[in-house]
């Protein structure tokens, strides 16, 4: 078994790994999108007598924390060939990555078969609840609410996380100092990232709503005010994180949409 970062040689074996996995048709501009670096890709695969059977990513973010700049990784991509019977890759992958990372912190948001690995094996913190929907009939216009994020997301990172992006538009809307990030996804909208929650949130999915959409989704920690402004709790992706820094070990991890929204 040999564990290594991906190369150009192997983008056929892990689109087929993409398919066989999670039905996703994953074309070479997607990936580069993700995981080509200066020095070349930053996924590794798991080779066994010659064939790829495994392949796990990090891709790199930056952040700030109360003025500090912090590295925060996505694990993405993570998998192994449905025709592979010995246990325990999936794991050992995962280590490997962790155990090379030089960052501050790693999140996911992995789906059900995933999940005991990252709870109860790595002992990742968990967030169940942050997964939103609302409609123009709950849209609460006397929202007055506001909450400044601790965590904000750097223009670097925004900029690199919409521009150019291989599949999807992103719109920008700003009404005085908030400023939101959307997308159209299956007909609705997925307000991806918001700079934080104000009333002016308001006018932003009023005219969302007038241009005729049904629908909002969004990812965000801070249930009650979401519900107050009139979204429901839908289901979606469990989201955990771990803390490599001591120094920021008791944040809560205020996640969004953008730090999820990858293919």
């Amino acid at each position: 078994m040999i564990l290594r970062n991906v190369r150009e040689d192997d983008l056929e074996k892990v689109a087929k790994l993409y398919k066989e996995c999670y039905n996703i048709v994953m074309n070479l501009n997607s990936y580069n999108f993700w995981h080509l670096k200066d020095y070349g890709y930053s996924s590794l695969v798991c080779e066994v007598d010659g064939e790829v059977v495994g392949h796990n990513g990090l891709v790199d973010r930056e952040y700030i924390y109360n003025g500090d700049p912090i590295k925060v990784a996505l694990s993405i991509g993570g998998m192994v060939s449905p025709y592979y019977k010995k246990p325990g890759l999936f794991l050992k992958m995962l280590n490997h990555s962790i155990n090379n990372y030089s960052g501050d912190c790693i999140i996911a948001f992995p789906n059900k078969n995933a999940e005991p690995f990252w709870c109860r094996i790595l002992k990742y913190n968990t967030l169940e609840d942050n997964y939103f929907s609302i409609t123009p009939e709950s849209l609460n216009f006397d929202f007055k609410e506001e909450v400044n994020f601790n965590l904000q997301r750097t223009e670097k990172f925004i900029i690199r996380r919409t521009k150019n992006h291989p599949r999807y538009n992103y719109d920008e809307h700003t009404i005085g100092d908030f400023k939101m990030i959307t997308k159209e996804y299956n007909g609705n909208i997925e307000l991806v990232y918001i700079n934080k929650i104000s009333p002016e949130i308001v006018a932003g999915l009023k005219n969302i709503f007038n241009q005729g959409f049904k629908k909002i989704n969004t990812i965000n920690i801070y249930k009650d005010q979401l519900q107050s402004l009139g979204f429901v709790k839908g289901h979606h992706n469990l989201f955990v994180y771990k803390w490599y820094n001591e120094k920021y070990k008791d944040v809560s991890f205020e996640c969004q949409m953008i730090d999820s929204d990858v293919f």
